[in-house]
């Protein structure tokens, strides 16, 4: 699974979420992080604020999700758009 794309983590999110929730949510921060990483526009932040709004269900999911905000509002201060996006998470 570490090779899976988002999309790949979504379609399999039903079977993998119930039994191993810390370490699906933990490949999804990666994929996260990557995906902003190396995409801008407003539709790309639009998608990382989505998810990372869908993480917030998982466990601890507030906490990671808050922590991984902290890091982008630094690390893509430049980024307006993507502020505005992240501002709804």
């Amino acid at each position: 699974m570490q090779n899976a794309s988002i999309d790949g983590l979504q379609t399999y999110e039903k079977y993998l979420k119930p039994r191993f929730p810390r370490e699906l949510m933990h490949l999804y921060m990666q994929k996260i992080t990557e995906y902003a990483a190396h995409n801008m526009g407003r539709n790309h932040y639009r998608y990382v604020a989505d998810m990372l709004k869908k993480l917030r269900s998982y466990p601890d999911g507030n906490r990671t999700v808050d922590q991984l905000l902290a890091e982008f509002k630094i690390k893509y201060k430049a980024r307006r758009a993507m502020m505005e996006e992240l501002n709804g998470v």
